[in-house]
């Protein structure tokens, strides 16, 4: 004897899609809070430290300048300047 079943259609709702996951804005908001943080120690680091708006090598390599275009070569006041010294700056 066999039994006949009925298809009945199913009730239960449909799955619903898979969520796409949004990227969290936590870390969004540490890294920027971070950036902060060091920006803000930076800044109270540089208050306290008094440096000078000209440094000597400025003065020293503008100084040079003028002897080469004035064609006196290397020299300082007039006196010879050590060719090694200057090799930093032409790299």
């Amino acid at each position: 004897m066999s039994v006949q079943t009925l298809e009945r259609p199913t009730t239960a709702p449909p799955k619903p899609a898979p969520r796409v996951k949004e990227p969290q804005r936590r870390w969004a908001f540490a890294l920027a809070g971070v950036f902060g943080l060091a920006v803000l120690y930076h800044w109270l680091q540089s208050v306290g430290h008094v440096t000078p708006a000209v440094f000597t090598d400025e003065l020293m390599f503008s100084e040079l300048a003028r002897s080469i275009a004035s064609g006196d070569g290397l020299t300082v006041r007039g006196l010879g300047f050590p060719f090694p010294a200057i090799v930093p700056a032409v790299l």
